[in-house]
C-alpha cells in the first residue's frame, strides 16, 4: 500500500520574507484519513531545520538551522538539536547563535534555546554572550536570558543573575547584582593565548560547525543561497570566540543595574558601586562611588563623586571628586580637589594620579600635609605605600609649632615612621630654617641646617 504525500496544514497566509523548510527522514507510518478530531498525530522526524527570515528590504534578517528536528504538526512546535544560527543587521551577520537544544514555537514566533548558550558578536572586537536558557523573540528582536548570563570581550566579563538583549539597539541590560570584571595587562597576555587556543580547538573540532556550513551551502537555491552570502556565513561560523585568562580577576566592581552596548563597548552602571582590587590574600584595596559610564573596548570608567579609596595595608583612605579609572593602565586620576589620610597624616591636594601597579600616589598640584604640631605645603608630593617613602617638590614650605619653626627648600624627602608620622631630610639641598627663640634662653637665632623630622 502507497502512502498518500503528508502536507503541512494551512493556517493563513505567511509573510513572504518567512520561510521554514524541513526535510523528512522518517515518518512514523502510514494512517487512513480520520476525522481531525480521533487523529493522533505522531512528530515527524526530520534530517534538518532551516528557518530563515528577511528584512522589510529582502536582505537576510536571520536564520536558525540544526541538523534534526521534531515536528508536532498540530502544535507548531519543533524541538531542535544543537540549533545555530545568524542574525544579520543591513543584510551581514552580526551575530552567530549557538546552543544545545532549542525550541520553535508557532513556526519561529518564539525560539527557546537552552543549554550551553553562545551568542558571539562578531568583527574586530568580538564579543561572546553566555547563558543556559535565553527565550529570543524575533519579531520584538529581544532576546531574555534568564539563567547565568555572561558578556566577555577580551578583557572584561558582565555577569549578572538575569538579562535582556535589545538586539535593535544592540543593548544588554543586565539586572540582578550585575558585576564586571577585569583582568590586567599581565593577565591578558593569558587571555590571548588562550583565546588562539580556543579559536584552533573550535576550528578543527566544530564538526556542529562543518555540519552548519553544509547546510548552508544545501540551502543555498533560495535568494539569500548566493555565493557571497555563502561566504559571509562560512566566515561567521569559522569566527573564534574570546576568550580570558582562567586566574581570578584582578579588579571587580559591583552594581545595582548595569547597560551594555557591545558593538561600541558603552558601559553605564548605577550604584551604590563596590570596586575590590586584592594585593595578595586577605589583602584588598576597595573603592565606592555612586555610578559610572565608560567604554570596555577603550578600558576607561568615570566614576561619579564622591568616590572613596581604601587600602588597609597602611590604613590610607582618598576622598575624590569624579575620577577617570583607566583599567588598562591601572591608573585612577581626578583633576579635582582631593583628601584623605595615611595612617596619622592628613592629605589634600588639588589634584591626584595613583598608579595602583606601582603603588605610587601623586598629588600633581597644592600639596598639603598635616600632622600633629606640623604641616608642609609644595607644589607636589609623591608617596609610595610599597617602600612608605615621600617625596615633596617645589617651593616646600614646612612648619612646626615648637619655636614658630619655619624651614623651605626645594625639595624634601621623607618615610613614614611607625606611628603613621613622617621623617623628613634633606638630602643635597639647600635649606633655609627660621626659628624664633624665647627670651633668656641664651641661644643664637641662627644655626646649621639639621635633618627635620616631621
Amino acid at each position: 500500500m502507497s502512502c498518500p504525500p503528508h502536507r503541512l496544514p494551512r493556517r493563513g497566509p505567511r509573510p513572504s520574507r518567512f520561510a521554514l523548510v524541513l526535510l523528512p527522514a522518517l515518518l512514523a507510518g502510514c494512517a487512513p484519513n480520520l476525522p481531525e478530531q480521533a487523529e493522533a498525530q505522531q512528530p515527524f522526524v526530520f534530517r534538518s531545520l532551516d528557518l530563515r527570515q528577511r528584512d522589510p528590504k529582502g536582505r537576510p534578517a536571520w536564520e536558525l538551522r540544526s541538523p534534526e528536528a521534531r515536528y508536532d504538526l498540530n502544535r507548531r512546535v519543533a524541538r531542535a538539536r544543537s540549533p545555530r544560527g545568524l542574525i544579520y543587521a543591513k543584510g551581514k551577520p552580526i551575530y552567530r547563535i549557538e546552543a544545545t537544544s532549542g525550541t520553535v514555537l508557532s513556526d519561529g514566533q518564539v525560539i527557546q534555546l537552552e543549554g550551553a548558550i553562545r551568542i558571539q558578536r562578531l568583527g574586530s572586537q568580538p564579543v561572546l554572550i553566555e547563558g543556559e536558557r535565553v527565550r529570543w523573540i524575533p519579531s520584538r528582536q529581544l532576546m531574555e536570558i534568564d539563567l547565568r548570563p555572561s558578556a566577555t570581550n577580551q578583557d572584561t566579563r558582565l555577569v549578572a543573575q538575569r538579562a535582556r538583549f535589545l538586539l535593535d539597539q544592540d543593548k544588554l541590560e543586565l539586572r540582578g547584582q550585575p558585576e564586571l570584571q577585569h583582568w590586567s595587562r599581565a593577565a591578558k597576555g593569558e587571555g590571548k593565548g588562550a583565546g588562539k587556543g580556543d579559536g584552533k580547538e573550535a576550528g578543527k573540532g566544530e564538526g556542529k560547525g562543518v555540519q552548519a556550513k553544509a547546510d548552508g551551502k544545501a540551502s543555498g537555491n533560495g535568494k539569500d543561497g548566493s555565493k557571497a552570502n555563502r561566504s559571509a556565513s562560512d566566515r561567521a561560523y569559522a569566527t573564534p570566540a574570546p576568550a580570558l585568562p582562567k586566574r581570578k580577576p584582578d579588579v571587580i566592581i559591583h552594581a545595582t543595574t548595569a547597560d551594555w552596548y557591545p558593538g561600541s563597548g558603552r558601559l553605564i552602571a548605577i550604584g551604590p558601586l563596590r570596586g575590590t582590587r586584592t594585593l595578595k590574600p586577605g589583602v584588598v584595596q576597595t573603592l565606592t562611588s555612586p555610578a559610572l559610564e565608560g567604554n570596555t573596548i577603550q578600558q576607561v570608567l568615570r566614576l561619579q563623586a564622591p568616590v572613596l579609596f581604601e587600602d588597609p595595608t597602611n590604613k590610607s583612605r582618598l576622598l575624590t571628586q569624579a575620577t577617570l579609572l583607566d583599567l588598562d593602565k591601572q591608573i585612577a586620576s581626578t583633576d579635582l580637589p582631593i583628601e584623605g589620610q595615611f595612617g596619622d597624616l592628613q592629605v589634600r591636594g588639588q589634584a591626584l594620579e595613583v598608579q595602583l601597579d606601582k603603588e605610587l600616589a601623586t598629588i600633581p598640584r597644592g600639596c598639603q600635609l598635616d600632622q600633629p604640631d606640623e604641616s608642609l605645603r609644595a607644589q607636589r608630593c609623591q608617596w609610595n605605600w610599597k617602600t612608605q617613602t615621600i617625596e615633596a617638590d617645589g617651593d616646600v614650605v614646612l612648619r612646626r609649632k615648637a619655636n614658630n619653626q619655619i624651614t623651605r627648600s626645594q625639595k624634601l624627602r621623607g618615610r613614614m615612621g611607625r606611628k603613621g608620622l613622617a621623617v623628613f631630610t634633606t638630602p643635597g639641598a639647600r635649606v633655609q630654617t627660621q626659628l624664633t627663640i624665647p627670651k633668656g634662653s641664651g641661644q643664637t637665632t641662627k644655626r646649621e641646617p639639621e635633618p627635620i623630622r616631621l
